[in-house]
């Protein structure tokens, strides 16, 4: 009972970024999104493009541990 509760709240409350950790969601969809990201910063005769480089902590590693 409390599994399924949980289950649903989690589902809402995950941001994207950790796709690991809600139903439905796949690790490799950010891996896909950052390659065609990539994959046009090589061609001079598009407009001038800039993109960041962020470090991506796991998610059990911001959980603060009273929460638990």
């Amino acid at each position: 009972m409390h599994r399924h509760r949980l289950q649903r709240l989690m589902e809402y409350l995950v941001d994207l970024g950790h796709v690991v950790f809600a139903t439905g969601r796949v690790l490799t969809d950010n891996v896909i999104l950052s390659h065609e990201l990539m994959k046009g910063y090589g061609k001079k005769d598009i407009s001038p493009k800039c993109m960041f480089k962020i470090h991506m902590q796991k998610a059990y590693d911001s959980v603060e541990r009273h929460f638990i």
